[in-house]
């Protein structure tokens, strides 16, 4: 069976302690309501993918990826098996602009967790949503310690690491070169932001080459401030 990778985005704006999330109503192929979602194009990654996607479906531009959550979504449709990545995502900004040169969405909500629940259409969606609240809970927080091998000095990784942990947000720790050639990372935060770091890292900058990420999660220590580079 034929499979196609996509990704969805689980948009909230925090309102006074509180997530409100984006629902949008579907009128192209089905009719109901959703999250934005969308394909993965060529040569894009997965973060890039969803952002572009919101975007897109939404008109909203200061968005900030919190999270990729583990639960993904898969459905199968006409003999093609859709296997769709879930990213939690925080919205600065409440003035969604809906795509108009194709009508993919005519209607929108910012909702409650439970209206969210009630109105989105398929059962999936609904699932997502209890996970989104056990991440914005900021129970489950970890610590992550990684070496990084390849081609990983010398190529900006360091740097490429601190503004991903910054891109992130929430998370603390250091990024230094070893003598061997290989790059530690040592990170604390919320579990699914630790993940996405560690996706973020088997992704690297341009010029790097990944050969080998180990890595193991631990109870975290709490010794840090901020996420920092280490200089040699």
């Amino acid at each position: 069976m034929k499979t196609k990778k996509g990704v969805t985005g689980i948009v909230y704006r925090p309102v006074g302690g509180a997530p409100l999330f984006l629902a949008v109503h579907r009128v192209l192929n089905w009719t109901g309501w959703e999250f934005p979602k969308g394909g993965v194009e060529e040569g894009e990654t997965e973060t890039q993918a969803v952002i572009r996607e919101v975007i897109e479906e939404t008109g909203l531009t200061k968005l900030k990826i919190k999270a990729r959550l583990k639960a993904g979504l898969e459905w199968e449709s006409e003999g093609i098996k859709y296997i769709y990545s879930v990213f939690l995502i925080e919205s600065g900004s409440r003035e969604v602009k809906l795509q108009t040169s194709v009508v993919e969405h005519d209607a929108f909500k910012w909702c409650t967790p439970w209206v969210a629940q009630f109105l989105l259409t398929h059962k999936e969606n609904k699932a997502l949503v209890p996970l989104a609240l056990e991440y914005l809970s900021g129970k489950h927080s970890a610590r992550l310690h990684a070496i990084v091998t390849g081609r990983v000095q010398g190529v900006f990784f360091r740097k490429f690491t601190f503004d991903s942990a910054h891109e992130i947000g929430g998370l603390t720790g250091f990024v230094k070169n070893l003598s061997d050639g290989s790059v530690e990372v040592v990170a604390e935060g919320k579990k699914a932001s630790l993940e996405l770091l560690l996706e973020k890292l088997k992704q690297g900058p341009s010029k790097a080459k990944i050969e080998k990420i180990k890595h193991e999660f631990s109870e975290t220590k709490r010794e840090f401030q901020e996420f920092v580079v280490i200089d040699d």
